[in-house]
């Protein structure tokens, strides 16, 4: 997948889940999809989703004054985890070092960082916003990622996400890779 999909997937999955997901945590499935855009070569993509962010406290907007080094960060550009400015606002994510520093700004839930959202739970919440909103592209590109990425080392074959997440694609019927490319047991299984 290339980085531009990588971060078309991340700005499509922010969407759906916005959209179409009630029930997840979005400030930690937000953080979640961060972190694994984080892992490729990827532009920031903030920007395009911001109205989302800001909605879903994932992302908090100040105003200039607050950043403690707002000159450093004028020059620089834009990073994740040291804030990111516009015309007239600074900007940071829930769980970053700068909301670290400007927790004192914020009150009640918004103080609490994001928590660890493994990757295999991420997915399945995309998926299923997916089939809400007929996305089969999204469905699959996610499960083209390979149960060793989504689930780790951990046995797929029985995990109740990949198990839900394999019939999401059977139901929808995603396009996804010919099984013909991959080797092994896991592989078969889950391309089968």
């Amino acid at each position: 997948m290339s980085q531009h999909a990588l971060e078309d997937l991340v700005e499509q999955s922010i969407r759906l889940l916005h959209e179409h997901d009630a029930e997840i945590d979005h400030r930690s499935a937000f953080n979640a999809l961060w972190e694994f855009q984080e892992r490729g070569d990827c532009g920031f993509t903030h920007f395009r989703v911001l109205p989302i962010l800001l909605e879903r406290r994932a992302t908090y907007r100040f105003t200039k004054d607050v950043h403690p080094a707002i000159e450093t960060l004028e020059g620089d550009g834009v990073t994740r985890e040291l804030g990111f400015v516009d015309d007239a606002f600074l900007y940071c994510d829930a769980g970053t070092e700068l909301w670290k520093q400007l927790l004192d700004e914020l009150r009640g839930d918004d103080q609490k960082p994001p928590q660890h959202m493994p990757l295999s739970t991420l997915a399945l919440h995309i998926a299923r916003a997916a089939e809400k909103a007929n996305d089969l592209e999204t469905i699959a590109a996610w499960f083209n990622f390979g149960p060793k990425l989504l689930f780790g080392d951990a046995d797929a074959m029985k995990s109740p996400e990949a198990l839900e997440l394999k019939a999401i694609v059977k139901r929808t019927q995603a396009e996804v890779k010919d099984v013909e490319e991959w080797h092994g047991p896991l592989w078969k299984w889950w391309f089968g």
